[in-house]
């Protein structure tokens, strides 16, 4: 039987960490990031085989979109054990392999499971590229719980996130005057928690989002005159069209396109990657096929940094 889903939503809130506190949260992100890359390996390689076998090879010459299809398709998942309870034992053999029990909780373990099946099942179906892994310049950003009640772990009388024993973590919680829709969105349930890290102004941030049960309450007050009102959402205009009144207004004015520092930025980039890396282009200046290494300048690192921050802010 399908396990029932409910309605939810996410309410993220900041972290407090001391610099010996984001050495342990970096080590268990980084140990994330292996169990992922150790689990997809494993994964595509099931997938590889089981796409060469007579019984995958059959399924697909049966008519789309019938039922004997979909029944061979499930029974050669089963026969090649791929299924998301079979990836999570996988992701759970490679944590006790590897010796990060101390780092990764079951809840975490299986989650990356999942979240390998699901991606590698879409790239199965035709739904998406082959997934990749995990390197130095694309990390592990995110990773979650199952429940409430083990690994990661939201603790609504005391404002704070357990993640394992004796590792708590304080959020900023602004007073329920400062922001009554968060605290309104804290009497939901909490069903799992999510721990995430970004970077701004060239900084670590760490971030816990609780996933609440039900509908997200509402945030401001609408009142109704008995009219019907239509919205036309464009990407930079919205026409709204009443009864006795029309409108035409910019979307989002509130918004400062950064484009021109944008091009200014990107355009010294490009600059200072050619001056670095000259025996990396051709005569008509378009970049060689070949495996290149890339030098990068102190200045093109810090003018990465800001690219990136005016971006995020964007």
């Amino acid at each position: 039987m399908a396990k029932s889903s409910t309605p939810s939503f996410i309410l993220e809130l900041p972290l407090v960490v001391q610099p010996e506190q984001a050495r342990v949260l970096i080590g268990r992100f980084e140990a994330g990031r292996r169990l992922f890359n150790a689990t997809l390996n494993d994964a595509l390689k099931t997938l590889d085989l089981m796409r060469q076998s007579k019984l995958w090879q059959a399924a697909r010459l049966l008519p789309l979109k019938s039922k004997d299809r979909n029944k061979a398709f499930s029974a050669c998942n089963k026969q090649f054990e791929f299924t998301e309870y079979d990836i999570q034992s996988i992701a759970t053999k490679h944590t006790n392999a590897a010796g990060f029990d101390d780092r990764m909780s079951a809840n975490e373990t299986q989650k990356i499971g999942t979240r390998v099946f699901n991606a590698v099942k879409e790239y199965a179906l035709g739904k998406r590229g082959r997934p990749r892994f995990k390197g130095k310049n694309r990390p592990l950003h995110s990773l979650e719980g199952k429940n409430n009640v083990a690994g990661i772990r939201w603790d609504k009388s005391t404002a704070t996130v357990s993640w394992g024993k004796g590792f708590v973590l304080p959020v900023i919680l602004p007073t329920i005057a400062k922001d009554p829709y968060l605290h309104a969105a804290l009497a939901s349930e909490t069903k799992y928690c999510r721990m995430v890290w970004r970077m701004e102004n060239d900084k670590q941030r760490w971030f816990v989002q609780l996933v609440q049960k039900g509908n997200a309450p509402a945030k401001y007050e609408f009142l109704s005159s008995g009219q019907t009102v239509g919205l036309d959402i464009g990407p930079s205009t919205v026409a709204i069209v009443a009864d006795d009144a029309v409108a035409l207004e910019k979307f989002a004015p509130s918004v400062d396109q950064p484009w021109k520092e944008m091009r200014v930025l990107q355009r010294a980039q490009d600059r200072s990657r050619r001056d670095c890396n000259p025996d990396n282009f051709n005569a008509d200046g378009t970049a060689k096929n070949s495996a290149r290494k890339w030098i990068k300048s102190s200045r093109y690192v810090a003018r990465q940094t800001r690219l990136s921050e005016v971006e995020r802010k964007l």
